[in-house]
């Protein structure tokens, strides 16, 4: 099974480089790991969009 092209809104891209901002001022080798972390997870999913649980409550 292929995926779905990864296709960021830009709101989304907005929130990335939000996060980005807030961590930087603390540690920006953490921004910089948490951001590239939270672009991997999502290129994950695109890949395997059922590869996660299912959340009841959602």
């Amino acid at each position: 099974m292929t995926g779905r092209p990864l296709s960021w809104t830009e709101r989304s891209a907005e929130d990335l480089e939000e996060i980005d901002a807030y961590i930087v001022a603390d540690d920006p080798i953490a921004a910089e790991r948490g951001v590239r972390m939270l672009a991997a997870a999502a290129q994950r999913a695109s890949e395997l969009p059922f590869s996660g649980r299912v959340v009841p409550e959602l």
